[in-house]
């Protein structure tokens, strides 16, 4: 049919245009593809991305919370299945459903650092299994089982050197010393169990022993720790390997020797190693420079590399730096709110120091050491921190103390009568803050002395002569709670003895730094001296005349025959209970009796005789009595039938 052949090559256009159509779409233009290749040539000739590899904090983390401290390997080597299978999982890198396909792990493959951590814990697993195998053999002398404890080390070696040939291509330089490292460590385990070659398991653990020793000096503090007890681990197989070649009548290598037979390159590459060792000695310089801040006292910058002891003391220089703005405002004069801003500036510090002694302890340095040189003197800088901070902040108190000490002054000898919303401040207050900023200016003292040298020398002068002078001022404080007490010669005694403080401070002072605002404080503390040693001895010597008067009216007024007072009301007085009192008691001729003593005298209570119980009787043995007791005869059945209705006479 004509019309039936037109449709069908109208639909064969139709179809024709929408494959070209299609085509065209699918296909790119010329452009796009030359920047494509562009954008791959470029993504080609970037450098592979590095990855940092912490083997040391891994394992050793892994190892503490899953059995190694109980030496529970089968935990461990549970563990390190339910690690792997996780890994495996979470990376997409499954070895087939059905059929397991083997995929091996090329540097390409390493985009993410986890499947670096793929060959580690099978390392860690089949050494799990060696010392899990190493134990029972030593429990249960099985030696069946030492063949399969020599194959899982060849494994854990296999996946160790693994985990070097990644961090060779993949990782940083710390990451690539860390791996040889434990690749090391673990070829030495496997020599020493098979007893072969007792050199080349030395040289490994030599090897191992020697990347440990340069890491341990350039990671931080707690990391150090690990390398040196890894450092601990080796040394054991380090001897046996050194006993069973000299068994056998062989001279130990050289070290030198040994690490050139450790590396497959031998002294080619020992010297790249010595190269990648001061390369990563070089990056840990820049990284602590950069990372690195100070503390600066007494004129020395003492670094902080401890990250929880740079938080504490940025908190205690933002409590500085609002103390100082307060200071500026008029909130300022406020004692409350510098007081608190002192109190957590100090708590600060004083959490600082923890930090720094808690490292001083997590650290196995030794006392000669420079790590540990460094944090003993970052810890005594904070605490003379804390105690020049203490110092500030009890001069504050008795600054305060002062005023109100002397507004109190003022107020009696105006003759005015003190509010209920004054405080004024007694001398015995003063005297009290006085004490505790002599206690801080002898801490100092003391820790310059600590400190030594001739920066240590000198901060122990400064607070020495700080000690006399606030010793001064605390004698004339004391002379004044003697003279408010009614003590006029105690404290005219203390006035000249605070005299003789201030002219010993101020010669201290001459010589010191920073001593001229104490030296005037003193100078000051003088004047007011002269004054009140005036007043004291006139105090004084006024009480004495007055109580010579009062002396001269009682031996006056005694007399045998003048009549007296009379009695007070509660009743009559007698000369025995009133011998400090200038009375006659002799009486009037012809009147009442003299009232010597009271006759008869009014009865007292005694004690009484105490009971006494005879304890002891229930304790004695009485003889016994039974002999003199008269027994009753005893009578049969019939005599007493034949007794009965008798009547014995």
């Amino acid at each position: 049919d004509p019309s039936c052949c037109f449709v069908l090559e109208l639909v064969n256009v139709y179809l024709s245009g929408l494959i070209y159509l299609f085509t065209e779409m699918a296909e790119p233009p010329p452009e796009a593809t030359a920047m494509e290749g562009v954008d791959e040539a470029a993504a080609e000739s970037l450098p592979p991305q590095q990855f940092s590899l912490p083997l040391l904090q891994l394992i050793r983390t892994a190892q503490s919370q899953n059995g190694i401290k109980h030496g529970d390997y089968m935990r461990y080597r549970h563990h390190c299945r339910s690690k792997l299978q996780s890994l495996y999982k979470v990376l997409k890198f499954q070895h087939g459903r059905t059929k397991y396909t083997k995929r091996k792990i090329e540097g390409p493959t390493v985009t993410d650092v986890r499947f670096m951590h793929i060959p580690l814990f099978s390392a860690e697993r089949s050494w799990a299994y060696a010392m899990e195998l190493k134990k029972d053999i030593e429990n249960r002398m099985d030696l069946r089982k030492r063949k399969h404890l020599i194959k899982r080390l060849a494994k854990a070696h296999h996946w160790a050197s693994e985990v070097s040939r990644l961090a060779a291509e993949r990782g940083d330089t710390k990451s690539i010393l860390e791996s040889e490292a434990y690749a090391a460590w673990m070829h030495g385990n496997l020599l020493l169990e098979k007893e072969t070659d007792w050199e080349l398991a030395l040289a490994n653990y030599m090897r191992a022993k020697k990347l440990f020793d340069e890491l341990a000096k350039v990671v931080p503090l707690d990391q150090q720790t690990m390398c040196l007890q890894m450092v601990e681990e080796m040394e054991p197989g380090i001897r046996y390997c050194n006993y069973q070649i000299s068994r056998k009548g062989g001279a130990v290598p050289d070290a030198s020797e040994l690490l050139a037979m450790a590396d497959q390159e031998g002294r080619r590459g020992l010297d790249l190693l010595q190269s990648k060792l001061s390369a990563l000695a070089q990056e840990a310089q820049a990284q602590q420079a950069a990372s690195t801040s100070y503390l600066e006292w007494q004129g020395t910058q003492y670094p902080v590399r401890t990250e929880r002891v740079k938080l504490a003391l940025h908190q205690a220089n933002e409590f500085r730096s609002q103390l100082e703005r307060v200071m500026e405002t008029e909130e300022g004069s406020g004692l409350e709110a510098r007081l608190a801003l002192y109190d957590r500036m100090i708590n600060a510090y004083n959490e600082a120091k923890s930090h720094v002694r808690n490292a001083l302890k997590a650290s196995t340095a030794s006392e000669g050491d420079a790590a540990h040189e460094e944090l003993s003197g970052l810890e005594l800088a904070i605490q003379g921190a804390v105690l020049e901070r203490s110092v500030e902040r009890t001069r504050l108190l008795v600054a305060d103390a002062k005023i109100r000490f002397d507004a109190g002054l003022e107020r009696v000898a105006l003759g005015k009568r003190a509010k209920e919303k004054d405080k004024y401040a007694r001398a015995e207050d003063v005297v009290r803050i006085l004490e505790v900023l002599a206690r801080n200016h002898q801490d100092l003292a003391d820790l310059g002395a600590k400190l030594g040298g001739k920066r240590g020398e000198a901060l122990h002068d400064v607070y020495a002569a700080q000690v006399s002078a606030v010793q001064a001022q605390r004698c004339y404080y004391v002379a004044q709670a003697f003279l408010a007490g009614e003590k006029p010669l105690e404290a005219y005694a203390l006035f000249g003895r605070c005299g003789e403080r201030i002219k010993a401070a101020q010669e201290q002072l001459k010589g010191s730094s920073g001593g001229a605002a104490a030296a005037a404080e003193l100078a000051d503390l003088s004047k007011q001296l002269v004054a009140y040693k005036a007043v004291a001895h006139a105090e004084h010597f006024a009480g004495s005349l007055k109580s010579q008067e009062v002396v001269q009216q009682g031996v006056g007024g005694m007399s045998l025959t003048d009549a007296q007072p009379a009695a007070p009301a509660s009743g009559p007085q007698y000369l025995l209970d009133n011998l400090d009192t200038w009375e006659s008691f002799a009486g009037q001729s012809g009147a009442k009796a003299p009232r010597l003593f009271k006759a008869p005298f009014s009865m007292q209570s005694i004690p009484t005789r105490p009971i006494m119980l005879d304890t002891a009787s229930n304790y004695l043995e009485y003889p016994p009595l039974e002999h003199r007791v008269k027994r009753a005869e005893k009578k049969s059945v019939l005599s007493s039938l034949w007794s009965w209705g008798s009547t014995k006479k």
